[in-house]
């Protein structure tokens, strides 16, 4: 059974979590977090 879409209101902020598969680490450095947040930040959309 496929998960139910979102509910997206514009002009409401969105909360995201990055998580690793079976609590396994996503980063392993400050420079990988750090790619990943600028990275992150130049793509998100503001409206």
């Amino acid at each position: 059974m496929p998960r139910r879409a979102r509910v997206v209101v514009p002009g409401v902020p969105v909360h995201i979590i990055q998580r690793g598969h079976d609590c396994q680490p996503v980063f392993f450095c400050d420079d990988d977090y750090w790619r990943y947040f600028k990275d992150f930040k130049e793509t998100a959309v503001l409206k």
